[in-house]
């Protein structure tokens, strides 16, 4: 017997050394015009049953001592939250050594839940949600077809706070476009400070090859931004990030970045910029198109 995956598989690259469990299949908001999901098309939650079968499976793999458990796929959240605590209880059982389970989340699955809901999926042991917040201008969030507004995502990442989650959020440079880079690196960075997450990662837009968005590059009708613009970007972003309510740790070492950047914020924001400005006449010193990857 084996786990079950089915492609695409997706996960965070802080849980590399992390057991990988199929909860659902896909993502249940399959429209976003640069994603790998509005591709596919295909959303599935498994059964409950098949879940803990799964984990049954791994502990006779790997043994008692897995630390970390990712439950795939794009927004594993959309569960029901007894059958998440189900799935947590299961999982503590067979793993004496496990530390830490995470998900995916949507804002719209942080939103449809109740506190209560949340409060008990995160005392099961499920504690560190991934959450992509992707912009914060809410016309760059209306045209990727996101789902959800600025005020939205900064409502459901403050209720996931408020229920004891620790908070990983993504943004994407870029995703405006030359039309709306500036707006949306403000609003972005404001965004941030006003739900001031745990942890930041910064990825760099490469829409999906088939996508909408993939489309719209190929016919003209939306405009990438240049290595440079994309390095004006982040200085803008950065920029914007002001006061946080607790330390951010801050990365965008992600393989679609032209330059890896790491720190705590806002203690690292100056050294962050400057290295951002140091880079932007240096070209040479940032990672080739080739070696950028999804």
């Amino acid at each position: 017997m084996s786990l079950y995956y089915e492609e695409p598989l997706y996960r965070p690259p802080s849980e590399a050394g992390s057991l990988l469990i199929q909860a659902t299949v896909g993502c249940g908001f399959a429209h976003c015009t640069y994603c790998i999901s509005s591709v596919t098309g295909r959303f599935a939650i498994r059964p409950l049953d098949d879940i803990k079968q799964d984990l049954v499976e791994a502990r006779r793999l790997y043994g008692p001592q897995v630390p970390k458990l990712f439950l795939l796929a794009q927004n594993a959240l959309v569960m029901p939250a007894a059958d998440l605590v189900k799935i947590s209880a299961a999982a503590h059982e067979l793993f004496s050594g496990l530390q830490q389970i995470s998900l995916y989340a949507h804002p719209l699955d942080l939103l449809n839940k109740t506190p209560a809901e949340l409060k008990a999926i995160c005392d099961s042991g499920v504690t560190l949600l991934y959450v992509g917040l992707e912009s914060g201008n809410d016309e760059v969030l209306r045209r990727i077809k996101k789902h959800s507004t600025a005020a939205k995502s900064i409502q459901a990442c403050l209720k996931a706070i408020g229920a004891g989650f620790r908070l990983s959020c993504t943004v994407i440079i870029g995703l405006g476009g030359k039309e709306l880079t500036r707006e949306h690196a403000q609003d972005t960075g404001k965004m941030i400070t006003a739900i001031s997450p745990h942890y930041l990662g910064c990825l760099t837009l490469m829409p999906y090859p088939g996508s909408e968005l993939h489309r719209a590059t190929a016919q003209g009708t939306f405009e990438p931004l240049s290595t440079a613009e994309v390095m004006e970007e982040f200085r803008v972003l950065l920029e914007n990030i002001g006061a946080l309510a607790r330390t951010c740790v801050f990365r965008a070492n992600h393989a679609s970045n032209y330059l890896s950047l790491a720190g705590d914020l806002p203690a690292d924001r100056d050294r962050l910029l400057r290295e951002v400005l140091a880079a932007q006449p240096r070209p040479g010193s940032l990672r080739p198109e080739a070696y950028r990857a999804l």
